[in-house]
């Protein structure tokens, strides 16, 4: 009966593989898009996925919790902060059932993601290991570095800072496995960081030079010269101002006027040279700068400002001064809060230890009481079982000693039968002794017979001797009409070697039309892999794949001027397409013209569906549509491709 549930569970996975791979493919066209755009371009990700919102009711179960979790994927990418975990929690419960590992992994990372929002760190790291468990069965080394990279965020929040470190370097593993540049940048900023926060300045500035370098020739200057500034300033406060400057020297003049950051280093740089004037007009640049202003960076300006201006004797000190006071109370009401969810974090955590010490003393009695029934059982099972066997011992004893009585008797039985049989047999050989002396008789009869037979044998063969010198002389008669026949296979021989001559030249002719014929083949195989060549080009070049790729906004971007630039690259590859066309069907329309041109370059249904602002469907209608005209009888659309692949 147990063995039932081994095909049964098989069946099981591979019913839900299917349904799973089935639900996949049925995704509308905007949730496809969505998710190949929810990595670089989380913003349009959105777009499509908010577009689909009125017709998920009448999609498959499996297709709305997708859209749900795309959908919070999309807006954390967006940093828009979740109010309630609801939705996860049902979608989380959704994809435990189901049994996809992969939405499952990305089900508890947002799960992980929802609770930090929502500042409960021990869910939130329950929810990350429940992700990385799961991580460590699939091949999503992207998602698993961002899992061990919120881990990192909540240990090293609650200055955990061992953990944080283990985890930095777990999420460094995963993104290099991934070769995700962009991942790597970051978890080596994380390990800077950490190396800052445990005072490892050689190892820190190490993680921070090779994260630029990764940065920069992954032409990701944005994230480059966020990590320059963060290092200016972290060499700034161990007073080494020049180093700070050589860091901020890689940033360009536009981006350091426009983050505060940026321009409150410079101005302590130009405080270190004792370049007062210099310094406050950087303090007052970076407290009219767009980007990277905070509560604590303006505090730190405000004093240095204040400083600045009571040493110039000047009345708008105590401004500064005041200015910096609020900034100070706001910090202090902030790290109030902060040190209350810290010590909310220690207390869960404490007692989460408390229980987890309790409960492994109640396993461990569980497991003695356990050990102590088994051992029990084991010993009453082998004293049974020693029992039995001397039961069966003695009872097999008994019957060996049976046996051998039976054998014994048996033994008697076969002795007294056997000396009958000598009896018998000894009166056997006094009549076979009898039997013998008609037998010598009846041989010398039969000896007589043999020597006659072989008289006769002998007449026979003399007879053949006879017989074979008549042959012999006949073959002497026949030597002489052999001669004869000599002559006449000479003339044969010279008639075949005359017609061999003829046969090569015939298979000369042969060789030289089977050569004329491979040269002309090979010039037509030569000019078949030109156009191939010069066809592969045109579908790489720039132009085909500013239609392959038309975009949500591509009306607004196409113009006469591309749509003659395609026609000109189709017509050098294949001579005179268009003109070709016309002449075939002269009252051709420009959008079937525009139509093929976006066939012959092998552009899929759906990019060119975008361009003409249609559905697929009416896609292929066109194509069959086309087909008749110019042909005049019904086709399909692989008729219609065909066509234009080989025009």
């Amino acid at each position: 009966m147990k063995y039932i549930y081994v095909p049964l569970l098989f069946l099981s996975v591979l019913f839900a593989g299917l349904s799973c791979q089935r639900a996949e493919k049925s995704y509308p066209p905007a949730m496809q898009r969505a998710i190949s755009l929810l990595s670089a371009r989380p913003d349009s990700a959105l777009y499509y996925l908010s577009q689909l919102d009125s017709q998920m009711a009448d999609e498959p179960e499996e297709t709305r919790m997708y859209h749900a979790l795309l959908t919070l994927r999309a807006e954390d990418k967006l940093y828009v902060r979740q109010t309630s975990d609801s939705l996860i929690k049902s979608i989380v419960i959704y994809y435990n059932k189901q049994g996809d590992a992969t939405k499952q992994l990305e089900a508890y990372y947002m799960l992980g993601r929802i609770y930090r929002d929502l500042d409960e760190p021990l869910e939130a790291l329950k929810a990350f290991q429940e992700a990385a468990d799961l991580g460590e069965k699939t091949q999503q080394y992207d998602l698993l570095g961002r899992v061990y990279e919120q881990k990192m965020y909540v240990f090293s929040y609650q200055n955990l800072l061992a953990e944080a470190s283990e985890m930095a370097n777990k999420s460094y593993d995963y993104y290099c496995m991934q070769k995700d540049t962009i991942g790597i940048t970051y978890a080596l900023r994380n390990k800077a960081r950490l190396y800052s926060k445990i005072n490892q300045k050689d190892s820190m500035e190490i993680c921070y030079q090779k994260a630029v370098r990764i940065a920069f020739n992954a032409k990701d200057t944005l994230t480059a010269y966020s990590i320059l500034r963060e290092l200016a300033a972290i060499l700034a406060d161990l007073h080494r101002y020049d180093d700070s400057e050589k860091a901020l020297a890689y940033i360009p003049e536009k981006s350091k006027k426009e983050n505060a950051t940026t321009l409150y280093n410079i101005a302590r740089i130009y405080l270190y040279r004792q370049q007062e004037d210099s310094a406050k007009y950087y303090l007052l640049k970076a407290l009219q700068a767009k980007y990277n202003k905070n509560i604590y960076l303006q505090k730190s300006i405000y004093r240095q400002l204040a400083d600045l201006n009571s040493s110039q004797n000047n009345s708008s000190a105590f401004q500064y001064e005041r200015l910096a006071a609020l900034c100070s109370d706001s910090i202090q009401k902030i790290n109030q809060a902060e040190s209350l969810k810290k010590y909310n974090y220690q207390k869960a955590k404490n007692e989460n230890q408390k229980l987890q010490l309790e409960n492994t003393r109640k396993w461990r009695l569980i497991l003695a009481l356990t050990t102590g029934g088994i051992i029990l059982m084991l010993l009453l099972i082998i004293s049974c079982q020693y029992i039995k066997k001397i039961k069966r011992d003695f009872s097999k004893q008994k019957e060996q000693e049976s046996r051998i009585h039976q054998l014994m008797q048996n033994k008697q039985t076969l002795l007294a039968e056997k000396q009958e049989k000598l009896m018998l047999l000894q009166q056997q050989l006094k009549q076979a002794e009898s039997s013998n002396k008609e037998l010598v008789l009846e041989i010398q009869q039969q000896k007589d017979a043999l020597e006659l037979q072989e008289q006769k044998i002998r007449q026979t063969i003399n007879n053949r001797e006879i017989q074979i010198s008549e042959l012999q002389q006949l073959v002497e008669n026949g030597k002489n009409t052999l001669a004869e026949n000599r002559e006449k296979i000479n003339e044969l021989q010279h008639l075949l070697q005359q017609a061999n001559l003829s046969k090569q030249q015939l298979i000369q002719t042969l060789k030289q039309q089977k050569e004329i014929a491979e040269l002309q083949k090979y010039k037509i195989q030569q000019e078949i892999t030109e156009r191939e060549i010069q066809m592969a080009d045109l579908i790489q070049s720039s132009i085909v794949h500013f239609f392959a790729n038309p975009g949500y906004d591509f009306n607004k971007r196409v113009t006469e001027d591309k749509w003659e630039e395609l026609r000109i690259a189709i017509n050098k590859v294949s001579y005179n397409f268009d003109g070709r066309l016309r002449q075939m069907y002269p009252k051709i329309s420009k959008d079937d013209l525009r139509l093929c041109y976006l066939v012959k370059t092998n552009i899929s249904p759906k990019a060119i569906a975008v361009i003409f602002n249609c559905s697929p469907q009416s896609v292929t209608s066109k194509r069959t549509r086309l087909y008749e005209k110019i042909f005049k009888k019904k086709g399909n659309t692989k008729d219609f491709d065909g066509f234009i692949a080989d025009l």
